[in-house]
This record gives structure tokens, sequence and C-alpha cells, in this order.
């Protein structure tokens, strides 16, 4: 069994691929391990299989296996590639056990031989690694994109053989019939808020399952934030029409019209004038003469203004 604990990968620059992962690999999972390129896919297959990462991201957490992990590299390195097939197998190979895995892969025994690995095609080659990764006998098997550079009658093998086998595995690809027909779970890591902000989901279902429940999750979120955004920019817009009502009240005030916009109902608009009129109220009883109102009795006097 594998089970990661609260694993965290950082790059050395500061980015973080995985953040507080855990999970458990049980008998008969075959995960695949999806996201975009760059995402940290294959960096976390290798600190799985135990492959040194130390040059280029830190991690914390634990990985913690107590059975053999069989891992197939995307490519292997110039000095494996400089090895014949033989020695790249083991060099001190068990030909009787070497035979009796032959059938499950299919082989021409013919290629076991003095040959460098560099010689063969890209579907020999992955027969050779998987015939050597089946030979050390392992529990759990770790396949970092296994359908890159096969040829068709190649990737119908490799499907099969990852159907028919009973080893557990995480494996990742980007070849949708692969993961439609040989993943009974999804592990999809992703890079949110412009890679900012790494994301683990899981689905404990097939590929073609889950690509349509995300499918309408991610329809379902478009139609909420469309009508969030209608929402909003009908908001904006009253707030806007607000905004230049007060606005345009405000610049019409003036000495003459201190209310600035206010209606006033039965008011006509008089011209400006260079003096104000300051009404001052006369009051006097004249000796031979009625009571006058008070209506009556009102000067106005004009002041200039300097």
């Amino acid at each position: 069994m594998l089970k990661i604990n609260h694993l965290t990968i950082t790059t050395l620059k500061g980015r973080k691929l995985l953040e507080d992962f855990s999970f458990v690999l049980e008998k008969g999972d075959k995960i695949a391990l999806i996201g975009e390129e760059g995402n940290g896919k294959s960096t976390l297959l290798k600190i799985m299989a135990g492959i040194d990462v130390d040059s280029y991201v830190t991690f914390s957490g634990s990985v913690d296996c107590d059975e053999r992990i069989g891992y197939l590299p995307q490519k292997l390195n110039a000095k494996e590639m400089e090895k014949s097939v033989i020695d790249y197998i083991d060099e001190d190979l068990d030909y009787n056990h070497l035979y009796t895995l032959i059938p499950s892969i299919d082989i021409d025994v013919s290629l076991i031989d003095d040959r460098k690995m560099k010689t063969l095609s890209g579907g020999e080659r992955v027969r050779i690694m998987l015939l050597k990764i089946l030979y050390e006998d392992p529990d759990i098997l770790l396949l970092d994109e296994p359908s890159n550079d096969l040829d068709l009658k190649t990737l119908i093998w490799l499907e099969e053989f990852m159907i028919a086998t009973r080893l557990p595995m995480i494996f990742i690809s980007h070849d949708e019939t692969l993961l439609s027909n040989c993943a009974n779970g999804i592990l999809h890591l992703e890079q949110l808020k412009r890679k900012s902000e790494p994301h683990m989901s899981y689905a404990g279902t097939d590929y073609q399952t889950y690509s349509e429940e995300r499918l309408a999750y991610i329809k379902r979120n478009n139609m909420i934030a469309a009508k969030q955004r209608s929402e909003l920019k009908k908001q904006m817009d009253k707030w806007r029409q607000i905004y230049q009502k007060v606005e345009y009240r405000q610049t019409t005030i003036s000495r003459q019209d201190p209310h600035g916009g206010r209606k006033r109902r039965c008011m006509p608009s008089k011209p400006r004038r260079r003096s104000l009129r300051i009404r001052r109220k006369i009051f006097w009883r004249p000796m031979n003469r009625k009571k006058r109102s008070i209506s009556s009795l009102m000067r106005f006097i004009s002041i200039p203004i300097k």
C-alpha cells in the first residue's frame, strides 16, 4: 500500500506545485494523474518512486510504502541509452525468470541481445522498459506517460496490458482513449490564480464520467458568474447615474443660485446682476394719515458690490 502524508512540493524559486496532499493507493486502483504541462505531475510521481528531485524542488511530508515500486520514466538518461538490452534489464540476467514474463509483454525475443537501447524504436524501448520493471517483481506500478512516441500497435498492446494487470498503478497520460479505458480513479493536479495556488482533486470514477461532471460544473459556474456580472453592471449603471446627478448639481451652484440644481416652483430664472438688493423694512406712522399696511411700507435699497 502506498500512502502519501501531507505532501507539499515547492520549486527552488518558491512556487508551490502541491500543498498538503494526502492519498492512499489501494489494491485494484488504477489512478490517472492528469493536469496541464508544468503542473508538477512527473515530479510528484518521482517523489512517490523515491527518485531524487533535490536539484529543482524541495518537499515536506512523507511517502510511506512497504511494497516494491516499479517506476517507468518518460525517457531514459544518456547512460541508460548506451547500455545493451541485456545489461539494461539486469547484468546478471536470469533467463528462466525472464522467459516467463515475455508472453505478458508480447515482445520479440530476438530484441534481448547486445544491441544498445538507443537503437530501439519507441515502441520496442517501452516494451523492454516494462519487461525490466516486471522482471523486478513489483507490487505497484508508477508509469510516467507510457504512451509517448508509440505506434498504434504498441499503443493497443499497452492499453490491453494496463487493463489486464492486477497491480495497482498511478499513471500519467494525455491520451483520452487510454484514460477512458484504463483508469478507475482520477487525480487532477491544477494551478489556479495564474499558477500561484496549487489544487489537487480526487474522483473515484472513470475518466469519461469525470470529464462530463467537470464540464457540467464549469458550465454551471459560468452561468452563475454571468448572472453576477449582469447584476453588478446594473448596479454600477445605477450608481453612475446617481453620481452624474450629484456632480451636475454641484457644478450648478453659484452665488446667485446657492441651492444649485434644486427645483423651485413658480420661480422663473433671473438674469445675473452686479449688485445685491438688500431688503430693508422701514416703518413709520404719519401723523395725519390712516394706518398703512406693512407691505406698503417696504422699500428697496440698491447697494453696489465692490
